[in-house]
């Protein structure tokens, strides 16, 4: 088994911890009669749209992916195994990781009384 490369998981949790950052300082939640909103601050902070394109490390996501799944496939074919038993032996934590993403979606936040889907 091959040993991590720190510097790439350190390049990845930095990368995701500036992103969660940048969203939570972007976003302005307020409570007003009993609901809870939120707004984009950069709609109030002009000059804050031009800060954000020195916060720009969704690249380094995923370039560091790329290159953890590089070295993952060559071990894998290394080893004189198959593409298809890489991809079975992946696929659970992909399908764990998208299902996460798609419960809490925009699309399935704006639910109405009953379950309908809200307009806007």
């Amino acid at each position: 088994m091959m040993e991590r490369n720190r510097y790439a998981d350190l390049l990845r949790v930095g990368a995701i911890y500036t992103v969660v950052l940048g969203h939570w300082l972007l976003t302005d939640v307020t409570y007003r009669n009993g609901h809870v909103s939120g707004q984009d601050a950069l709609h109030q902070v002009a000059w804050g749209r031009w800060l954000t394109l020195l916060f720009q490390v969704m690249p380094i996501v995923f370039l560091v992916g790329g290159y953890a799944n590089t070295i993952s496939w060559t071990t894998h074919h290394r080893r004189g195994e198959d593409w298809t038993s890489w991809v079975r032996r992946r696929a659970p934590a992909a399908a764990v990781a998208d299902h996460g993403v798609r419960r809490r979606s925009p699309a399935r936040r704006r639910r109405g009384p009953g379950g309908r889907r809200k307009r806007g």
